[in-house]
């Protein structure tokens, strides 16, 4: 009968390895000193900051390595706008999160462009607007001032849909034509109105066929006034073809860093 005597496990075995600890990285502030904001991070994490120089991440431990923004969305958004309470923050946007070794050595690679974004938005606000058509209104100053789409919608009227197939499909792509070269002009129109008041603008393309614009404006917030009297206006001026929708944020829009 043969016997086996254990041997003790070598130090630094994979039994003993230490887990890897990741950071939910909410965005960048400029700070020497560490800060403690609390437990209003992701799942009632604290959130603290993790330094390079004078610049510092804002962070929380990630309990998982994926979020989805539907559940935890608001929360990030939430820390955020707590934070730039007291601070200039360059927001991340949702999701970001790394060890925290990467996160130092982002801070460190990119402190330049860091220091650079941090002076472009300090003062500054992001103000969001977006524009959607009035669809029964539009439709209608459409067939009223385009007569072969009104000549083509009456003589649809009556008819079957098996017999007016074709026909339907040729007023159909009238009115997208219509729609898109309307769009194009009170888009431009309305930016050329908002824009003098803003540093700079971010036009995104319209996702749905309702939406005419969706710009965001870096204002200064000196000007933050003014720029709500462009509004109006602009809100007055189209009221019968175009619902505007307004918003105050961090300048998401303007910052692109990405934690890899």
């Amino acid at each position: 009968m043969s016997s086996s005597t254990s041997r003790p496990q070598p130090r630094g075995s994979g039994r003993e390895k230490k887990k890897t600890r990741y950071r939910y990285v909410y965005g960048i502030i400029t700070s020497k000193k560490p800060c403690d904001f609390g437990t209003i991070g992701i799942d009632g994490a604290e959130v603290v900051t993790l330094h390079f120089r004078d610049i510092a991440a804002v962070i929380s431990d990630a309990g998982s390595d994926r979020y989805e923004i539907l559940d935890h969305g608001v929360n990030h958004q939430q820390v955020v706008e707590q934070i730039a309470e007291e601070y200039t923050i360059l927001p991340m946007g949702f999701g970001h999160i790394s060890t925290e070794q990467d996160v130092i050595s982002f801070l460190q690679q990119h402190y330049r462009t860091i220091k650079a974004m941090e002076k472009k938005i300090t003062g500054m606000v992001e103000l969001g607007v977006r524009a959607q058509w009035k669809m029964d209104a539009v439709m209608e100053a459409i067939a009223a001032e385009n007569a072969a789409i009104a000549t083509l919608r009456d003589q649809i009227k009556g008819r079957s849909e098996k017999d007016s197939y074709r026909m339907q499909i040729d007023l159909g792509k009238r009115i997208a034509q219509e729609l898109e070269k309307r769009r194009d002009q009170l888009s431009r129109k309305v930016v050329s109105a908002l824009g003098g008041h803003a540093a700079d603008t971010r036009v995104s393309t319209p996702k749905s066929d309702k939406t005419v614009l969706n710009a965001a404006f870096l204002v200064p917030v000196q000007k933050e006034a003014d720029f709500d009297l462009a509004v109006n206006t602009v809100e007055e001026q189209y009221r019968t073809v175009l619902h505007l929708s307004y918003f105050r944020s961090p300048p998401y829009s303007f910052i692109n860093l990405r934690v890899r």
